[in-house]
């Protein structure tokens, strides 16, 4: 199974068969949002992220970030049947004594595993 991410895959996505896109730039320009978007741009950003995906040979895709739009992005990629999935990722904290006696919490999300959308 290869998976196409947007961003920069970490080493543990590659454990799952996700890789980068080819052009994560464009992709980056589509996911990104200045300002208050209408549901016909959400719509079009999710129409062109799809026809991308389809260009690249893209049969499953990890998606994520903002939430209101991915129901807009679920349903450009079904139009191409493209699969697309949720990372479930899980929070691990640590706590860091500091030289002062302070505690310093720091979490990690690791990935375990990924959810197929419908």
């Amino acid at each position: 199974m290869e998976l196409f991410c947007a961003y920069k895959t970490s080493v543990e996505q590659y454990r799952f068969g996700i890789v980068d896109v080819p052009d994560s730039d464009y992709v980056s320009i589509l996911l990104t949002f200045n300002s208050l978007p209408d549901a016909s741009e959400l719509r079009r950003r999710a129409n062109l992220l799809a026809d991308y995906a389809h260009f690249i040979g893209a049969k499953e895709v990890m998606i994520g970030g903002a939430l209101f739009f991915m129901p807009y992005l679920i349903d450009a990629l079904n139009e191409y049947s493209i699969t697309s999935y949720f990372a479930f990722s899980k929070r691990v904290s640590e706590d860091i004594i500091q030289e002062d006696g302070s505690v310093l919490k720091r979490s990690v999300f690791v990935m375990e595993g990924l959810i197929k959308n419908n």
